[in-house]
């Protein structure tokens, strides 16, 4: 392929752009640490209350999903945070 056909091509695509511009990266990096820290604080609490004082399927499941849902703000909060020091991931 000549250099004339794939500067064609590089001025026809589009462009593209981050989805959340980088200077509120940071800020969205703290509160996505703060949202998955109160999410394991609430899931250890679930899993050690004493309602029963047995693990119960309920118990369980409610662990399971708050624990869940602390490991993907965790993964939001570590893409934002490595995307505010530069290494764009």
């Amino acid at each position: 392929m000549a250099y004339e056909e794939l500067f064609k091509d590089l001025q026809s695509t589009a462009t593209v752009g981050p989805i959340i511009a980088l200077d509120l990266q940071p800020r969205y990096a703290m509160v996505a640490a703060i949202v998955t820290l109160l999410l394991g604080s609430f899931a250890l609490v679930v899993l050690y209350s004493n309602e029963g004082n047995k693990l119960s399927l309920s118990k369980i499941s409610k662990y399971t999903l708050l624990s869940g849902l602390a490991s993907v703000f965790f993964a939001l909060a570590t893409i934002f945070t490595s995307n505010s020091f530069g290494v764009y991931v």
